[in-house]
C-alpha cells in the first residue's frame, strides 16, 4: 500500500499542469479527456459459486467495500452462491445530498428489478 501510495504517475496532471495551461482550449480539452478519471468507479468481484462457511455458520452474503481511488464514488457488486449484493462508497463532500442520493440508487435498482419481473405477454411467460 505504501508502494502504491507514493507512485509518481499519481498526480500526472499537476506535474504537467504548467505546460497544459499554454495549449489552445481545443487541444486542452482532447488532452485532459483522456487523464481526468470518471466521478464513479465501478467493480465486479465474482465470488464463489456455492455455499461457504466461516466457522461453522453458513455465509449468505458478502459486502464489498471498496477504496475511493481519487473519484467520488466507488460501486462493487459482489456475487456469491446465486445472490448480488451491491455497495457504495462515497465522498460526503462530495456529496451533499446524501439522503437524495440514496433515494436515487434505491429508486434505479428498483426500476431494474422491476424490468426482471415476468410480465404477461412476455415471451417465454405464462399469459
Amino acid at each position: 500500500m505504501s508502494a502504491r501510495r507514493s507512485e509518481p504517475a499519481l498526480d500526472v496532471l499537476d506535474r504537467i499542469a504548467p505546460v497544459l495551461s499554454l495549449l489552445p482550449d481545443a487541444a486542452l480539452e482532447a488532452v485532459t479527456d483522456r487523464f481526468i478519471p470518471a466521478d464513479v468507479q465501478a467493480s465486479n468481484v465474482p465470488g464463489y459459486g456455492q455455499e461457504t462457511f466461516l466457522a461453522g455458520a453458513r455465509v449468505d452474503r458478502q459486502y464489498g467495500m471498496g477504496p475511493l481511488p481519487r473519484v467520488a464514488m466507488m460501486a462493487v457488486l459482489i456475487s456469491r452462491a446465486g445472490i448480488c449484493t451491491v455497495t457504495f462508497r462515497y465522498d460526503t463532500a462530495s456529496f451533499i445530498a446524501q439522503d437524495q442520493l440514496e433515494k436515487s440508487l434505491q429508486l434505479g435498482f428498483d426500476e431494474v428489478i422491476d424490468l426482471g419481473r415476468p410480465r404477461p405477454g412476455r415471451r417465454g411467460t405464462p399469459k
